[in-house]
């Protein structure tokens, strides 16, 4: 398998296509806008998904924040759980709502709804804000550097998924590994009865989504929050 960040010329042609201004030149991306567009992917073999956390009619202005708990191999699930709900209050002292979802790989992702009023830069700053925060108020389960020498017991909140180029699984994206779990929005009322990120695979999916009574990203939609410089200075106070 390979991960693949461009089209090719043997890519469907008939896949919306956007220029990206990348450090040396400009390429392009591949814009999905539609069910059969992901049906074309699929077709050529994709299996994961891997998205920006902007939309091609604002490439530069981020919409959605991505916090991705990685946690170290001997961690339990209950305290990765834990961990969701610590860094959900954290948000919402700040105002702000947050959307949960399985990785399908080894923890949990919190997406976080913005207005498109800033750019890379101070999105990405915000979100080392609240990673350095978390990790400061519990320095013996939580880790905000990349480095595995430190990471040993406790849980990396991973905020470089926000940077400009960086990108997240998609939700409801399968994953490649053994029984091809999918990275699945769940309710944080659900969260109690989840026993894992991979617990949701290609093959029990459609029976959930077809047994839910509400998706339980309904109101992602019509979240409308900001980010701000306060909101930083409160976090690093």
């Amino acid at each position: 398998r390979f991960f693949q960040k461009h089209p090719t010329a043997g890519m469907l042609s008939n896949l919306e296509r956007v220029m990206v201004t990348e450090k040396h030149a400009r390429r392009e991306y591949v814009v999905i806008n539609s069910a059969a567009d992901l049906v074309d992917l699929v077709q050529i073999g994709a299996l994961e998904l891997h998205v920006w956390g902007s939309r091609a009619d604002a490439i530069e202005r981020p919409d959605c924040l991505i916090f991705d708990l990685d946690p170290a191999p001997e961690v339990a699930w209950k305290q990765v759980c834990s961990a969701a709900r610590r860094i959900r209050e954290l948000l919402r002292e700040l105002g702000l709502e947050s959307f949960l979802k399985t990785s399908g790989g080894k923890g949990l992702h919190l997406a976080v709804p913005i207005a498109r009023r800033h750019d890379w830069e101070f999105v990405n700053s915000f979100c080392h804000a609240v990673a350095s925060a978390i990790a400061r108020a519990a320095p013996d389960e939580f880790v905000a550097t990349m480095s595995k020498a430190v990471r040993g017991g406790k849980i990396y909140v991973d905020y470089l998924r926000n940077q400009r180029g960086a990108t997240a699984v998609a939700a409801y994206s399968t994953r490649a590994r053994p029984g091809a779990p999918v990275s699945m929005p769940i309710a944080w009322e659900e969260l109690t009865a989840v026993t894992s990120s991979d617990q949701f695979r290609v093959a029990s999916a459609v029976g959930r989504l077809q047994r839910l009574k509400r998706d339980p990203w309904a109101a992602m939609g019509r979240t409308r929050q900001s980010l701000s410089a306060a909101m930083i200075r409160k976090l690093e106070g």
